[in-house]
């Protein structure tokens, strides 16, 4: 296996690649989350008079909207950029650009 010579303009069109394919798919997470901030979260929000911490029970219920709501953000992103990774890899047209799997080492006795 001949070794690659990484040079900034190979790095940015590797990075480009991926950066604008997951651009191109996070609408498809950003959008539906916020819709769901602004027709739910926001409105608990207003309810538990965030800013003056006027009711306990409105703001345990909104810290439990939130509380659940992180994850599940986290997780679609993870997705989508799994997603950009594997699309990006997929359609890879660089020179010399190839990922091999590293030789395994020897089974020990």
């Amino acid at each position: 296996m001949t070794a690659i010579d990484i040079t900034f303009g190979r790095a940015f069109r590797v990075w480009w690649s991926y950066a604008w394919r997951a651009l191109a798919l996070s609408p498809l997470v950003i959008v539906p989350l916020q819709i769901f901030v602004f027709t739910w979260i926001v409105p608990h929000a207003r309810a538990a008079g965030l800013g003056h911490l006027t009711e306990r029970a409105a703001l345990r219920e909104l810290l439990g909207i939130v509380w659940v709501v992180c994850p599940i953000a986290i997780a679609c992103a993870i997705v989508l950029h799994t997603i950009a990774m594997r699309w990006m890899l997929r359609s890879a047209r660089w020179a010399d650009f190839r990922l091999t799997p590293s030789p395994s080492p020897p089974p020990s006795a």
